[in-house]
């Protein structure tokens, strides 16, 4: 189930007083803390709608809050954000101003909110069938991924074990690591070209790239086609 309302900001949290959030609740299937990938897409979807809703481009919240720990390195979030992002809180939301959430849109559209029922849909967990540890390793990948900071070290140390013995116990399971974390980045790839309300820009930052360029030859090698000709296919 998805909840979607609009309300203040709670005094002390958001960098005015006077500001108003567009508070996004999420249920994802499963009790727990949104997973880092889907709070991202999440929340890039919304600031896309607001954009194309207002004809206003230059859009960016004043905070943007996100349930999970802060990465390493934040300049990348916050930059894509265009703003201050405050981890660790309770709900994925967007934070704006009066002036913003007053904003009307240039196209009235009473089917909007079928649109952006569609896109809280997409945010579903494939049931593709994994080996446990395997399953474990992508759910950590997962997570990492728009940090950029993607590793067999660090994703052993999250799993309280050693990269020798991830390498080992993947192996087990007749996998690699590079497949794992190739399998991960091809589903959410295909899966956020199919909107076309997202970048390419924006999903080679979701998918932990530094370079869109990177993003491009890496889906060229998966699927032999480049994003804009898969984008293009499944449009058709």
């Amino acid at each position: 189930m998805s909840q979607i309302e609009t309300s203040h900001s709670p005094p002390g949290r958001g960098p005015s007083s006077a500001a108003w959030g567009l508070r996004s609740l999420l249920t994802l299937g499963q009790p727990g803390p949104l997973l880092r990938q889907q709070a991202n897409y999440f929340l890039f979807g919304w600031l896309r709608i607001a954009r194309e809703a207002t004809g206003r481009g230059d859009i960016v919240p004043l905070e943007t809050r996100v349930p999970y720990p802060a990465p390493e390195r934040v300049s990348g979030i916050e930059r894509a954000f265009g703003g201050p992002v405050v981890y660790e809180c309770p709900e994925a939301a967007l934070v704006f101003d009066r002036d913003t959430m007053g904003l009307r849109t240039t196209r009235p559209d009473p089917g909007l909110v079928r649109v952006l029922g569609q896109r809280l849909r997409r945010l579903e967990p494939a049931t593709a069938v994994e080996r446990p540890f395997a399953a474990a390793v992508r759910s950590c990948m997962e997570d990492d991924l728009p940090s950029g900071e993607v590793t067999a070290a660090r994703v052993a140390a999250e799993l309280g074990t050693s990269a020798r013995t991830l390498d080992r116990r993947l192996a087990a399971e007749g996998t690699s690591f590079r497949a794992v974390l190739d399998g991960v980045r091809r589903e959410l790839a295909e899966r956020h070209l199919r909107d076309p309300g997202v970048s390419p820009g924006e999903i080679a930052f979701l998918l932990g790239y530094s370079e869109s360029s990177a993003f491009h030859r890496s889906f060229k090698r998966w699927t032999g086609l480049t994003p804009r000709e898969f984008r293009r296919g499944a449009e058709a």
